[in-house]
């Protein structure tokens, strides 16, 4: 996906490389779920504060203390217990205003093959692969001694 372009906020859809979330209250669960989809894949961008329309449309819906939500971001992502691996860099997260609210763009790189799987909860079952199922499996497979455990070894360091 090419950057994200705040002028151009009206034409973008949600697909594969692009999520919305309202965030009002917090980050949401589903933001770690986004991000290891992503960072598995493509890369990608997740945008708070925004919520869909049926039509597909997005809307602003704000964030109550961006500060605060940022702090929170930076907070859990360096915390191993909830993501394994942290592939953001500080300008990776910005904030704009937009139609008198405040959202923020987190941009999700593309983990290397050395990187990956990047999974959430301390628990490499909970991989969110999307469309890339087959390449991170085939990567975990040429990682594992005995290629049948599928990552757990890989979980454990052993291999």
């Amino acid at each position: 996906m090419e950057a994200f372009d705040i002028k151009k906020f009206d034409e973008y859809r949600e697909d594969n490389r692009l999520e919305v979330k309202k965030a009002k209250d917090g980050l949401p669960i589903s933001l770690w779920e986004s991000y290891s989809a992503m960072a598995n894949c493509y890369g990608g961008v997740i945008i708070l504060g925004v919520a869909e329309r049926k039509d597909g449309s997005f809307y602003t819906t704000g964030l109550q203390d961006a500060t605060k939500l940022k702090k929170m971001l930076w907070d859990t992502i360096n915390n191993r217990g909830k993501v394994n691996f942290n592939l953001l860099l500080d300008e990776d997260v910005k904030t704009y205003e937009l139609n008198g609210d405040v959202i923020m763009v987190i941009y999700v790189p593309r983990a290397r093959r050395d990187q990956k799987p990047v999974y959430i909860n301390n628990d490499i079952r909970s991989l969110r692969l999307g469309p890339c199922y087959s390449t991170v499996i085939s990567q975990l497979s040429k990682r594992c001694k005995t290629g049948t455990c599928m990552g757990t070894c890989i979980k454990r360091g052993i291999s």
